[in-house]
């Protein structure tokens, strides 16, 4: 999991800005979908504690065509008849149902004001339209893959027997605690750029992500260095 700015974010999916969270097909080959799991966020997303499951909020309709977003049903369609976000990704979602093909979303987690943590590509399995409240929202459903697809879309059947790396995603308390405990800096060199994620001991080897002192922040020399030798 690499640690990189807002502007290197912006860079890595070759646009000038990216403004809104939902971002049907902005890739070449994948969708873009930027999370927060802090609190006080707008939306209700979630990780799982293994790290392999997100489950997306769509969003809501524009202030403009509603008074009080959060009073009214997340939108599908846009007052003109073309899908919304949320419509193209739900579409996307229900087409894997009745094809071989998963839609592929590159996921950025949102850590602090201009730093953001890339959680890399998941498949995008399911997508509902449920009660909420006072309201209806989207939820999406996606699983972490383990590698990065040369299409929009990938195999069902080269998929469902690979075990996604549970090290895909680090749950957002754990992310927070050892960016605090490590001073968004390389515990080894004390670096603040080309920062990555890295587990003391591998998930390969028994490591868990879920346990903040199992997590340190190494930069990208440090963490090409270590591999999967326990130090």
């Amino acid at each position: 999991m690499k640690i990189i700015t807002y502007r290197e974010m912006c860079n890595q999916e070759g646009v000038e800005t990216i403004q809104r969270g939902m971002n049907f097909n902005l890739g070449s080959n994948y969708s873009v979908i930027l999370m927060s799991v802090k609190k006080g966020s707008p939306y209700n997303d979630f990780i799982s504690d293994d790290g392999r499951k997100v489950i997306y909020e769509g969003h809501d309709v524009p202030s403009n065509h509603a008074p009080i977003p959060k009073m009214v049903d997340q939108a599908k369609t846009n007052p003109s008849g073309t899908l919304t976000q949320n419509g193209k990704f739900f579409e996307a979602a229900k087409a894997s149902l009745k094809t071989d093909n998963y839609h592929i979303v590159r996921i950025y987690q949102k850590m602090t004001k201009g730093v953001w943590v890339d959680n890399f590509f998941f498949k995008l399995i399911d997508a509902d339209f449920i009660p909420d409240e006072n309201r209806n929202v989207f939820k999406f459903t996606l699983e972490a893959i383990n590698e990065i697809p040369d299409g929009s879309v990938v195999q069902k059947e080269s998929l469902d027997d690979a075990k996604a790396d549970h090290t895909r995603v680090i749950p957002s308390h754990v992310i927070q605690a050892v960016w605090k405990r490590d001073q968004g800096k390389c515990v080894m060199c004390e670096a603040t750029d080309n920062l990555h994620y890295d587990h003391y001991l591998p998930y390969s080897k028994g490591g868990s992500s879920i346990n903040p002192d199992n997590i340190r922040i190494l930069c990208g020399r440090h963490n090409l260095m270590k591999s999967d030798n326990i130090e």
